[in-house]
């Protein structure tokens, strides 16, 4: 039998995320998706949650939620501003007419 590449098949058959060694057996995993135990080891080396893949997605994921954080709280101050101006004008023009 010839080893998919690492990560091959896994769209069908569920990510290697889904794998839970306290209820599961790596033998009885890979012959579940139809490939070699070796084959799931370097899966789960390659791509699980102690990979440098994912660890990388991770610390994106993380920047990518401080951003919308801060874009929230940027787009809450310019609404805010332009509020203020609007007031301001306001009132700049009725004390003009005085």
């Amino acid at each position: 039998m010839q080893d998919p590449e690492p990560g091959e098949g896994l769209e069908d058959t569920g990510g290697v995320d889904e794998f839970n060694p306290a209820a599961d057996s790596v033998h009885h995993d890979a012959q579940r998706r139809g490939v070699t135990v070796k084959s799931l080891h370097d899966w789960i080396s390659k791509y699980g949650s102690n990979s440098s893949q994912h660890q990388a997605l991770t610390s994106q994921q993380e920047e990518i939620r401080k951003l919308k954080a801060e874009l929230r709280r940027v787009t809450e101050e310019r609404n805010i501003l332009k509020e203020a101006a609007a007031y301001f004008a306001g009132e700049t023009k009725r004390n003009t007419r005085s």
